[in-house]
């Protein structure tokens, strides 16, 4: 039954063909865990993936804030050293 509502799906809304071939594997997949009884792992297993995915956006989106501010910290650092180093003589 879901496979016909997949078809029906994409021949009437072959725009948005990646969306509910998702959508419909995702149902399938989250009934096949409820059957088999692992759907909190399956949740859990969901929620790292979609983490891990969110922080790879926001590296790429911020990767010259990050790089910057590692620096500063590294500039910061080795001038403390420094500093440490001239006032102990």
């Amino acid at each position: 039954m879901l496979l016909l509502v997949l078809v029906a799906l994409l021949i009437y809304f072959p725009a948005y063909w990646l969306t509910w071939v998702i959508v419909v594997g995702g149902i399938f997949i989250s009934i096949d865990a409820i059957l088999r009884g692992w759907f909190p792992k399956l949740l859990l297993n969901v929620t790292i993936i979609l983490g891990l995915i969110t922080a790879a956006i926001l590296v790429l989106d911020f990767w010259r804030f990050i790089v910057s501010l590692g620096l500063l910290v590294l500039v910061i650092n080795i001038s403390r050293e420094n500093l440490r180093e001239l006032w102990s003589h």
